[in-house]
């Protein structure tokens, strides 16, 4: 984010206008997933179904913030794993120092490793994750003010990322009696309390939510401000399931549209296998056509963990 704030004479990536075919979108698959709303927002300082990705070089990890550390773990692990209906639990590699306690952690068929540490999280994707979560200011305050911290990370079993990144908010929940509150991905540049990872959990099984992963939580929405006017909306993490990202220059009022599209996109993707590239159009509804194009050399910030494509609005009228 700090590097967005130092671009204060950054000019507007334009998309770069290749050939490419128009891909047909009804509004109804455009508002198929009901977004929820950006309250409490802080401005930040017809296939057989997807393919299964790893998502990246590496499995996904997470870090949970915390207070006070707690030291040895474990039982409060067997326990809230316990209390979510995981009975046979295995652990090994269990290390316990006075500064920090590492174990790794069978369950469900999943493998990960969880080591606990008596210091903050620190460190440049740390700060992203903290500067663009988007939380009330209380609980962005409260955040930074962690004292301690796990870090977990997926390690073996299920090659499907949803059901990996489930597994970790399993294990954040079950730690939640150690103190820690807030789930922070650094990949996706996100930060949530534990209460709303919980809530969003609880809304469908854990079945459901792995077939159609909540980019809302798995995901990021990031907000570069080039000045007081103009801003970068950026999408963060979607490369988990082989989608692209998306970025979009715009202005604070726009925000909400900025999310809604971006979710839209992923899910249309994700259900119809759609390649998209740089040239190609697509058409929501009859007064939508965005087009897609590469980021500008000064503009290498918004590039995430994978593609990202810019968006261009264009003039529907323009093409009859």
């Amino acid at each position: 984010m700090n590097r967005a704030k130092r671009r204060a004479s950054m000019r507007r990536g334009k998309a770069k206008p290749a050939g490419g075919h128009t891909k047909q979108l009804s509004p109804a698959q455009k508002t198929q997933v009901e977004p929820e709303k950006m309250s409490d927002i802080e401005q930040q300082d017809e296939t057989e179904g997807p393919a299964l990705h790893w998502g990246g070089e590496y499995p996904p990890a997470i870090i949970l913030l915390a207070g006070e550390y707690y030291g040895p773990f474990r039982d409060v692990l067997q326990q809230g794993l316990q209390a979510q209906g995981f009975l046979d639990i295995a652990f090994s590699d269990e290390v316990v120092r006075e500064e920090s306690c590492h174990l790794v952690c069978e369950f469900d068929g999943h493998v990960i490793r969880v080591l606990g540490l008596n210091e903050d999280a620190d460190g440049e994707a740390v700060q992203n994750a903290l500067n663009a979560a988007n939380c009330t200011r209380e609980d962005k305050a409260r955040m930074r003010a962690h004292r301690s911290h796990f870090f977990c990370q997926y390690l073996d079993g299920n090659p499907d990322v949803s059901a990996q990144l489930m597994a970790l908010c399993q294990v954040a929940l079950a730690l939640e009696k150690t103190g820690a509150f807030a789930l922070l991905d650094m990949e996706a540049w996100s930060c949530n309390p534990l209460l709303i990872v919980r809530q969003l959990l609880q809304l469908e099984s854990a079945e459901q939510i792995i077939a159609n992963p909540p980019v809302e939580l798995w995901g990021g929405f990031v907000k570069f401000f080039v000045d007081e006017n103009n801003i970068w909306f950026c999408s963060k993490a979607y490369h988990r399931w082989g989608v692209p990202d998306f970025a979009w220059f715009g202005q604070m009022p726009q925000a909400q549209e900025a999310y809604d599209l971006f979710r839209a996109l992923f899910s249309y993707v994700r259900e119809h296998g759609a390649q998209l590239k740089v040239g190609d159009t697509a058409q929501f509804g009859d007064n939508l056509l965005l087009r897609f194009g590469a980021i500008d050399p000064e503009n290498e910030f918004l590039q995430g963990g994978g593609e990202t494509l810019v968006i261009e609005r264009l003039n529907p009228a323009a093409f009859h």
